[in-house]
C-alpha cells in the first residue's frame, strides 16, 4: 500500500478477497469504498466515503484473517482530535459492550512497522479468537491493521507482521 508506505507478505495458500468479494462480505454502501488499493485522492477525500477497505484476506490455516480498513474520523463525534491511542479504545469499548461476547482486551502499546509508529490493541473474544489492530492516523483517516486468529496461529500471525515493510 503506497498511500499508507507498508507491504506484507501472506503466507502461501492465502486468499485475497475480490472487490467483488469484500462488496457481498461488506453488504457495500454508499458509505463503504471497497477498492483492493485502486482508489485515487479524490475518492479518498471524497465527502461521503466514510469507509474504505483497502484488502481483506484469508489465512491459510481457514479461521484467520486480515484487513486493512481506513475510516474518516472527520464524521465521528470527536473524530476531528480522535489520536489513534483513542480510537483503540472507542474500539475496546465497543467489543466489551456486545453482550453476546466476552472480550478480554490487553494494554495497548506504540510498536514500529515500515518505520512508521502505530498504536496496537490486542484482543481475545470468548477465549478462543485473538484479534490485533494496529492503528495510525494520518489526516483526517484511521488507519486500521485488523488480524483476527486462533491461538495456535500466533507464529504465522507473528511472521507476517515480523514481515511488514516499506515499499
Amino acid at each position: 500500500n503506497s498511500w499508507l508506505a507498508l507491504s506484507l507478505t501472506l503466507p502461501e495458500g492465502s486468499y485475497i478477497y475480490t472487490d467483488e468479494d469484500m462488496s457481498l462480505i461488506l453488504g457495500a454502501g454508499q458509505e463503504i469504498l471497497v477498492n483492493n488499493g485502486t482508489y485515487t485522492d479524490e475518492q479518498l477525500e471524497q465527502g461521503n466515503i466514510i469507509t474504505i477497505y483497502d484488502f481483506m484476506a484469508a489465512l491459510p490455516d481457514g479461521q484467520s484473517s486480515i484487513q486493512l480498513v481506513y475510516e474518516n474520523t472527520r464524521y465521528s463525534a470527536r473524530g476531528k482530535d480522535m489520536t489513534a491511542a483513542q480510537y483503540l479504545d472507542e474500539i475496546a469499548g465497543q467489543l466489551t459492550a456486545i453482550s453476546d461476547i466476552q472480550a478480554e482486551v490487553g494494554e495497548k502499546e506504540t510498536v514500529e512497522l515500515a518505520g512508521e509508529t502505530y498504536d496496537k490493541l490486542s484482543t481475545t473474544i470468548d477465549e478462543n479468537m485473538c484479534q490485533e489492530f494496529y492503528c495510525r492516523r494520518i489526516g483526517n483517516r484511521m488507519a486500521t491493521l485488523t488480524i483476527s486468529f486462533l491461538p495456535e496461529s500466533q507464529s504465522m500471525i507473528d511472521e507476517i507482521v515480523e514481515g511488514i515493510a516499506a515499499p
